[in-house]
C-alpha cells in the first residue's frame, strides 16, 4: 500500500530522519502508524514545493510548467491506484451461494470474485445471493468499472465520483478491488494534503505579486489582519524571514480572492456567496486532513471529490496569473 508513496529517495531521506530503524530494516515500514506515515509524507510534500518553487520553476520556466503541473506530474508518475488497492477474494462458480453469502457476511464483503477454471469470470454481490450455485448469479465486469493498476490516483479519484467499487486490471487479469473504505488510506489524503497546500502557497504568491502595496489589508476584516500580524511578529522574534502574506491562513488568502474584483473576475467565479462557502469546504477538508480525522463523513465522497476538483481548477488559474505577472 505505501511502497509508491516510498518510490522517491528524497522521502527514504525524510523517513530516515524521523524513524532511523528505516536505515537497518526496511521491513519496519511495517509498524509505523498511519498517521505517522502521512505526517512524513506531509512533510515531504512541503519540501518538494518549495523545491518546485525555488528551482523547478527556474530551470522548467521556458517549458511554462508550474508548481501546479510539477506536483501534477509527481503524482501521475509516483502515485498510482495500485497504492490503495486491495486483493480481490474470490470464490468458485460451482461453489454453494448461501454457503458464499455467510462468508461474505462474517467478513463484512459485498462482492466477491468468481473463478472458473484460472480465470476469474465475473462477481456477485452478497445482497443478491440466494440458493443454489454461485454460477446463477454471477455479473460480468463491465468496462466502466475497471480501471488499470497504473491509472493514477488523480485520476481515479474522478472518476470514482459517482461509484462505489472499481476493479483493478493487472497484466490483463482483474486481481484487485477498490471500495469508499479504501479512500482512508494514506495516498489519498497525502494526494488531497498536497493540493490544498499548493493552493495555498500559490495563493499567498499571487497576493504578494498582485498587492505590491499591501493593499490587500483592506479586503479582511481587522480582526484576521491583527491575527496575521500578531503571528508574523511572533516569528520576526525567532528570526524567521518571512512576510505577513505568509502568515495569512487560507481563509483569509480566499476572502482576499473572493474581495478583490479583479481576482474575482480573473478566477471566473460564479458567485461571492457560492465561493464562500467552496473556501469553507476547502478549510474545512484541510482541517481534517492536518488532524488525520475520518473522512467521508461530515462531507461525502462526492463533495471531497468535488473540492478537490474546485482546487485544481483555481490552481490553474493561479498559475496563469503568476505567469502573466502583475495587472494589465
Amino acid at each position: 500500500m505505501v511502497q509508491s508513496i516510498l518510490n522517491s529517495s528524497f522521502l527514504l531521506h525524510v523517513l530516515q530522519i524521523y524513524y532511523p530503524k528505516w536505515a537497518e530494516d526496511k521491513r519496519i515500514i511495517c509498524t509505523i502508524p498511519p498517521a505517522g506515515l502521512v505526517k512524513v509524507a506531509h512533510l515531504y510534500i512541503i519540501v518538494k514545493l518549495r523545491m518546485v518553487g525555488t528551482t523547478e520553476r527556474l530551470q522548467k520556466g521556458r517549458e511554462g510548467m508550474g508548481k501546479y503541473q510539477a506536483l501534477k506530474n509527481l503524482y501521475e508518475s509516483n502515485m498510482t491506484v495500485d497504492s490503495i488497492a486491495e486483493a480481490l477474494a474470490v470464490c468458485d462458480v460451482a461453489d454453494d451461494a448461501a454457503a458464499v453469502k455467510m462468508q461474505l457476511e462474517e467478513r463484512n464483503y459485498d462482492v466477491v470474485g468468481v473463478r472458473e477454471g484460472n480465470e476469474v469470470i465475473g462477481f456477485v454481490e452478497r445482497a443478491d445471493l440466494g440458493t443454489g450455485a454461485i454460477a446463477n448469479y454471477v455479473k460480468p465486469f463491465l468496462m466502466r468499472d475497471i480501471l488499470t493498476n497504473s491509472t493514477p490516483l488523480i485520476q481515479f479519484l474522478h472518476i470514482f465520483k459517482n461509484r462505489s467499487r472499481i476493479f483493478v486490471l493487472e497484466q490483463n487479469k482483474v486481481t484487485k478491488l477498490i471500495t469508499s473504505a479504501d479512500l482512508q488510506k494514506p495516498p489519498i489524503r497525502i494526494l488531497i494534503f498536497g493540493y490544498i497546500t499548493l493552493l495555498e502557497m500559490n495563493l499567498g504568491e499571487l497576493i504578494f505579486q498582485q498587492f505590491p502595496d499591501h493593499s490587500w489589508k483592506t479586503l479582511i476584516s481587522d480582526g484576521r489582519l491583527q491575527l496575521a500580524q500578531n503571528l508574523y511578529h511572533k516569528r520576526l522574534e525567532k528570526n524567521e524571514d518571512i512576510s505577513l502574506v505568509e502568515c495569512l491562513q487560507i481563509s483569509d488568502k480566499l476572502e482576499i480572492i473572493k474581495n478583490d474584483e479583479f481576482l474575482f473576475q480573473s478566477f471566473g467565479l460564479a458567485s461571492r456567496s457560492r465561493w464562500k462557502k467552496t473556501s469553507g469546504k476547502i478549510r474545512d477538508l484541510r482541517d481534517r486532513i492536518a488532524h488525520s480525522n475520518e473522512l467521508g463523513i461530515t462531507m461525502t465522497w462526492e463533495e471531497i471529490i468535488d473540492i478537490l476538483e474546485d482546487c485544481e481548477r483555481v490552481l490553474e488559474v493561479s498559475e496563469a496569473l503568476l505567469a502573466e505577472g502583475g495587472r494589465t
